[in-house]
């Protein structure tokens, strides 16, 4: 691997404002200079310029980002602070060597979709067989290290059957108006194929030829995040043969990180479009056939809002649904603290980032939350479970979905 350093002259476009402390969730649980924008600059330009070596230290600092894309979208010099740290991470990988456990996990199992899956079946194995049930009875995760107990909670229920074997692999009328590829990615797959079905409820419904192309992967992004660029420009590469084969008029995605990805990609012959906004810009609403109830908030994704620039169309789809009462909550358009990993590597961190947001959508004292990010799904779930646990009255019905899911319910 290359060891590119990163662009020294983006580094030096920062004025060293720290208005990029104000948006940063991390710096608003940390609130140390180094884990805010403006220091990490610091960091890499030192890293460029020879003044610091590659060290676990320094590592430790360039990880502590949800790369949420805050700090970018509010520089007034216009740092593109996402790809420096991206770029930076790549350069500490080639220097220092990827852990074994991160290795493992993204160029063992998600660089292929056929390890992937099996990898999900294992861990229902463990969630359905009984095994966690007894981890959890005996206090094996209580006394192992690493905040296992709270961190099991984030894992999301998996299942021996994906969702890419449930469906057809082509849905809808042969006439239709629309042929649409439906990329399916990991999370709607392995763990959460109500959102998958409600995809293709709401496309069939509105006279779209719904296809799920063959062979595909992983978008790449996680690979990316992590500064392995190599991998996921093979993913890459992968994706955009089997999209194009499909031949489609646009490619759907329902997952915010998914979307982004896609949309960055190079050599896709149709248009890509997150659901919701291919619902709103381009099929239209349609007749629902009944109402329903209930108020609903709704949480922006870091990758939709900042990285698509997508923010409207979500509202607009959740307030076409008769009988639903949408209040926007405060800072709507603030990290979650989910982040993929994130949550993992860094709990606490991550818990109190969430914290934040639970309070906002209290305020709001909305029933239902909506986010089109898996990520944020499961996030935004460990909140609600964490609040039930502090007081179980504190929480009446709360449900956490996907805005598609709740369209597919107008029905």
């Amino acid at each position: 691997m290359v060891a590119t350093k990163p662009n020294l002259d983006e580094a030096l476009k920062c004025i060293r404002c720290g208005l990029c402390q104000a948006v940063c969730p991390v710096f608003g649980a940390v609130g140390s200079e180094p884990s805010v924008a403006r220091g990490k600059v610091q960091l890499i330009r030192a890293l460029d310029e020879g003044n610091l070596s590659p060290s676990d230290a320094l590592k430790k600092f360039v990880f502590l980002c949800l790369n949420c894309g805050a700090c970018t979208a509010n520089c007034p010099s216009g740092v593109n602070i996402g790809e420096l740290i991206v770029t930076a991470r790549a350069h500490l990988m080639a220097e220092l060597g990827q852990p074994y456990v991160e290795k493992f996990l993204l160029r063992g199992l998600a660089a292929s979709a056929g390890r992937l899956e099996v990898g999900a079946k294992g861990l229902a194995l463990y969630q359905k067989t009984g095994l966690r049930w007894l981890a959890r009875k005996v206090g094996l995760l209580d006394v192992a290290p690493g905040r296992l107990r709270e961190k099991d909670d984030l894992l999301p229920a998996s299942s021996f059957r994906t969702a890419k074997a449930t469906f057809h692999r082509v849905s809808g009328p042969g006439d239709a108006r629309q042929m649409v590829a439906y990329y399916v990615g990991c999370a709607t797959n392995l763990f959460d194929h109500r959102v998958g079905r409600a995809v293709i409820d709401v496309l069939t419904r509105r006279e779209c030829q719904v296809i799920i192309p063959g062979h595909l992967e992983c978008c790449g992004m996680p690979h990316r995040n992590v500064g392995d660029l190599e991998t996921a420009a093979v993913l890459q590469r992968k994706n955009v043969e089997a999209l194009n084969r499909a031949e489609a008029d646009a490619i759907v995605v329902d997952c915010a990180t998914c979307g982004s990805t896609l949309k960055g990609y190079k050599g896709l012959n149709a248009p890509v479009y997150d659901i919701s906004e291919y619902v709103v810009n381009v099929l239209g609403f349609g007749d629902d056939a009944r109402s329903l109830s209930g108020t609903v908030t709704y949480h922006d994704p870091c990758h939709l809002v900042r990285g698509q620039g997508i923010g409207a169309a979500p509202r607009e789809l959740l307030k076409s649904i008769e009988g639903l009462i949408f209040r926007e909550m405060s800072e709507a358009d603030r990290c979650c603290g989910g982040g993929g990993s994130f949550a993992l590597t860094h709990y606490d961190i991550s818990m109190r980032i969430l914290d934040r947001k639970m309070g906002n959508i209290a305020e709001t004292g909305a029933e239902i939350v909506a986010s089109g990010c898996p990520s944020c799904r499961l996030q935004l779930k460990q909140g609600v479970l964490m609040e039930l646990r502090k007081d179980s009255r504190a929480v009446t019905k709360r449900r956490v979905v996907h805005p598609v899911e709740l369209l597919a319910e107008a029905r």
